[in-house]
């Protein structure tokens, strides 16, 4: 239901219609329930809970930040180390209002999720003008929430009907299992074919990197493509996201890019220092031949420079011998 996206004050009056539409014993029951619990207890009043124009209105920030903590404080740990942990994070809340109001730091969100807050905040500017009345906002609001919803469990209903071994959490990640970067890539089904072409991609550009070594050019051009893939990995990311289903089995593109930061970033990195590696060795042997050179040229030079004075001083000799005869 998206009750909670009208104005306060239209909640209780949408909702007695939406009750007397109940046309079966379980639809009234459940209205019966959200009446007697969210609309008529003192405690979880409609106020309460309007998320009416809220943009934030789900607890994802503090579960974000739980996991984070969990991630730098391990299980078991001593009392004062978590505290410590704590005390880490609480100093850092100040500088984060500051940068927050002066709007130097901002909130990151997926742009599906972007584009359903504005969409809904038309619907609500739309209703405010009176071009939308509260049943045409509320329906509206139901059809966005429920189409998102329905696009994150087209995959899961799929592999279900399909009888898929990890759709019914036999097979499943469990997060307790993921304790190190290698446990998390051993975890990772590597024999879905985009995984297998995304390694033998890997392996081509290192190949290519070695054979090319000494054509800068064509190398400053793999330089900079590969690059610009690491440049557009968040963008990849989100892509992917969204679209996995067309080529993978599973969902491995998470918020955070830890997959994409191991699996597609870091080879690609590795071979960008390669060839980085490659471009000092050539130019040290460069600059090591350059110096050779003008020392043989120095020594060329000198040695000139001395036959020229050594017959400088033969030639007075010989006028004096000349002299005395």
């Amino acid at each position: 239901m998206a009750l909670p996206m009208l104005p306060v004050d239209a909640i209780r009056p949408m909702f007695q219609v939406l009750q007397a539409e109940a046309s079966n014993e379980p639809l009234q029951a459940l209205c019966s329930y959200i009446n007697d619990t969210w609309m008529t207890d003192g405690l979880w009043s409609p106020e309460a809970w309007c998320m009416y124009r809220r943009n934030i209105r789900t607890n994802n920030d503090v579960e974000g930040w739980h996991t984070s903590l969990n991630s730098r404080v391990q299980a078991r740990t001593p009392f004062y180390d978590l505290l410590l942990a704590l005390f880490d994070d609480a100093t850092f809340i100040n500088m984060q209002v500051l940068l927050v109001s002066e709007g130097k730091l901002r909130r990151m969100q997926k742009r599906v999720y972007k584009s359903l807050q504005a969409r809904l905040s038309t619907y609500w500017e739309e209703h405010e003008a009176g071009m939308r009345t509260t049943d045409r906002l509320l329906r509206a609001a139901s059809r966005l929430f429920a189409q998102s919803r329905c696009e994150t469990m087209d995959l899961d209903l799929a592999q279900l009907l399909a009888g898929d071994a990890r759709a019914d959490g036999s097979d499943a990640i469990r997060v307790g299992d993921i304790d190190g970067v290698f446990s998390f890539l051993s975890h990772v089904d590597w024999s879905e074919r985009w995984l297998q072409v995304l390694i033998a991609f890997h392996i081509l550009c290192f190949v290519l990197i070695i054979m090319t070594r000494f054509y800068t050019n064509i190398q400053a051009f793999l330089f900079v493509g590969l690059l610009a893939i690491v440049f557009f990995a968040e963008s990849i990311n989100e892509f992917a996201a969204l679209n996995y289903k067309y080529f993978s089995r599973l969902q491995y593109f998470d918020s955070g890019g830890l997959f994409i930061s191991l699996v597609v970033c870091l080879p690609i990195l590795m071979n960008c220092f390669i060839m980085l590696l490659f471009w000092l060795y050539g130019a040290g042997t460069m600059l090591v031949k350059v110096k050779k050179a003008k020392l043989r040229k120095d020594a060329a030079a000198r040695k000139d420079a001395g036959e020229t004075k050594e017959g400088e001083e033969k030639e007075p000799d010989e006028d004096e011998t000349k002299k005395k005869k």
